[in-house]
């Protein structure tokens, strides 16, 4: 009898077809078996992964917004910035446009 079983009878219960068979089939094979029962919860484990991977990329993508917008508000303190019309013309001259 295996620790499932043993914890299910101490509580009164006994094991159904489905859990007993999901739980030899994790025995013989040593990985977790996805029955009806436990896909759902699996599901939302996989869906709280990709929710929280998005998150963490968003957060990523807007601290490095910030942190340009910081560098470039820095630069115009200093006066590191440059006329726009010259810039341009530069920029066209150097791609030949």
């Amino acid at each position: 009898m295996g620790k499932a079983e043993r914890t299910l009878e101490r509580r009164g219960r006994k094991p159904t077809a489905d859990k007993l068979s999901a739980v030899e089939a994790e025995k013989r094979t040593g990985k977790l078996v996805i029955t009806s029962k436990n896909a759902i919860d699996f599901s939302q484990l996989i869906s709280n992964l990709i929710e929280d991977s998005s998150d963490k990329e968003k957060n990523f993508l807007s601290q490095d917004v910030f942190m340009k917008l910081e560098a470039a508000e820095q630069d115009i303190a200093e006066d590191k910035t440059k006329d726009a019309k010259e810039s341009l013309y530069a920029l066209k001259q150097k791609h030949g446009l």
